[in-house]
């Protein structure tokens, strides 16, 4: 290097295959490279090898040939996380802007919002994820937040202000496992259903956990059920109840989320039978003013009921819907039907319920094997008579 390196802001890195590198004052290299005639330069994090930094460079080098770099953002990521809520507010639904608005506002800019969207990498993905490990968050909220990261990143990218996604860089990074080695959120089911009914306070709010319980249904769809939406035996999914507003709306959860769901035809009769005179188009569950309930007081009502019946006092309602989809594993429904049930993909199923279809499945195979044995145990014994024949 040479000798005025100490007065230079940043100086080549020596060497054949370097071309392009250069090492900061702060100890960082930097790559120069060109993007749309303009003279870009990517600070790799402190840290980074000179092999990782000659990696950049060729990632940067290819995306030039295939016509995908883009000019850098001179934008934090606090700063372009703040345009990207603002820009999808008007489109996205209340709920959705809530969810990731306050995911990125607590883990995701705490740890990198300072960080420059030009500067991005898996390395700071990661870093994510190891804040958010520190803090003990579930694996489910660390992975909402590497997803909210994700739609950032595609939303920077399509206005050209990222060149490739570091999201996907980390997801496909040997270190993606050993970064998401958390504690696996054990799926938690309610042992002792009568007990937690026969606790609920009030009527109208076991009717509500009843429903849950036996459909599987997110407690925005029972609390969404109109009066039209109760069939025979079968619940109708066509919307949800807007939270804030306590009013019905269409919108739902996933286009998934629409669906048809089973149930036995005594819920479906009580149900029914508790507003003979409704107008179809009213909501099932009413509250005293005339509106939905309040998610908040349901989830308190299942709370006391929880603690009154000396259940598990980490359960909440969500367990409802747990509850359901391991009864129908446990009779030995499809992963299709379970799915279609809750309005979740086969895949999600699969990653949720893992360990209990695994655990049919080989208490099946047992049994079956069991049988088999028992079977060839019990065989009549064979008897030799005269001339080696059997009988």
């Amino acid at each position: 290097m040479s000798a005025r390196s100490s007065q230079q802001r940043r100086v080549k890195v020596d060497g054949r295959d370097t071309v392009g590198i250069y090492k900061a004052r702060s100890g960082r290299f930097e790559i120069a490279y060109r993007a749309h005639g303009k003279l870009c330069w990517f600070s790799c994090p402190l840290g980074w090898t000179l092999a990782e930094a000659k990696a950049k460079r060729d990632e940067l080098r290819h995306s030039k040939n295939e016509g995908t770099l883009a000019i850098p953002s001179k934008l934090s990521v606090g700063e372009a996380v703040t345009a990207w809520l603002e820009d999808g507010r008007p489109t996205w639904a209340p709920r959705t802007y809530e969810s990731r608005e306050s995911t990125m506002r607590l883990h995701v800019v705490p740890a990198i919002g300072h960080v420059r969207v030009r500067d991005l990498s898996k390395h700071e993905i990661a870093k994510v994820v190891t804040e958010m490990q520190k803090d003990g968050k579930e694996a489910s909220t660390i992975k909402l937040a590497i997803g909210m990261l994700s739609a950032l990143c595609s939303h920077l990218i399509e206005n050209d202000q990222l060149a490739t996604s570091p999201v996907a860089a980390f997801s496909q990074s040997k270190s993606r496992k050993r970064q998401l080695q958390t504690k696996q959120t054990k799926v938690k089911v309610i042992e002792e259903v009568v007990a937690l009914l026969g606790a609920v306070r009030r009527p109208e709010h076991a009717r509500i956990i009843k429903t849950a319980i036996l459909s599987g249904l997110r407690l925005s769809e029972v609390l969404g059920l109109r009066v039209r939406d109760v069939g025979e035996g079968v619940l109708l999914v066509r919307g949800q109840l807007e939270r804030k507003a306590r009013v019905w709306t269409p919108r739902t959860k996933t286009p998934q989320s629409k669906r048809d769901v089973l149930v036995p035809e005594a819920l479906t009769t009580e149900l029914l039978e508790s507003r003979p005179d409704a107008n179809p188009d009213e909501l099932l569950f009413l509250a005293k003013d005339g509106l939905g309930w309040w998610a908040q007081v349901i989830e308190r009502g299942f709370d006391r009921a929880v603690e009154d019946a000396g259940l598990d006092e980490t359960l909440t309602f969500h367990a409802t819907r747990h509850t359901a989809a391991s009864r129908w594993i446990h009779e030995g429904r499809s992963v299709g039907f379970v799915a279609g049930q809750l309005g979740d993909s086969i895949k999600t199923v699969l990653e949720t319920y893992a360990h209990q279809i695994d655990k049919v499945r080989e208490g099946e195979a047992a049994r079956e094997a069991a049988d088999a044995v028992y079977a060839e145990l019990s065989r009549p014994a064979l008897k030799l008579v005269a001339g080696g024949a059997t009988t």
